[in-house]
């Protein structure tokens, strides 16, 4: 499956949080995050020094991605409870891995334990 259609499913699931690190070569910026805000999402690019603000409509979060992903060899994407994690090789391949986030849930035992009582 080729990056466009990734980025497309994930996309269209919404995601809550997206981060574009890992930088090629000539990239302006070292890392870029967006994350949902309400019905829009916000946009952060970072250079050395810098940080650049900017909205993103919903509509238009795939072209973000693309442009994002373009300049940069990881990226994180978080979508309800799973992580997508999709690194870009050197040769163009495109590992994917998928991880569930599981929250233990802790007991009021486990808080007495750990407090002595």
């Amino acid at each position: 499956m080729e990056l466009k259609g990734i980025l497309r499913s994930i996309a269209g699931a919404r995601p809550e949080k997206a981060v574009f690190s890992k930088p090629v070569k000539g990239a302006r910026y070292k890392k870029i995050s967006i994350v949902k805000s309400g019905r829009a999402y916000k946009s952060e690019s970072f250079t050395e020094k810098q940080a650049f603000h900017a909205s993103v409509a919903a509509e238009a979060l795939l072209d973000e991605f693309m442009k994002a992903a373009s300049d940069h060899g990881q990226m994180n994407i978080w979508t309800g409870d799973t992580e997508h994690i999709i690194l870009v090789s050197k040769r163009g391949m495109l590992p994917i891995r998928k991880s569930v986030e599981r929250q233990r849930q802790i007991s009021l035992r486990d808080t007495t334990e750990r407090n002595g009582i």
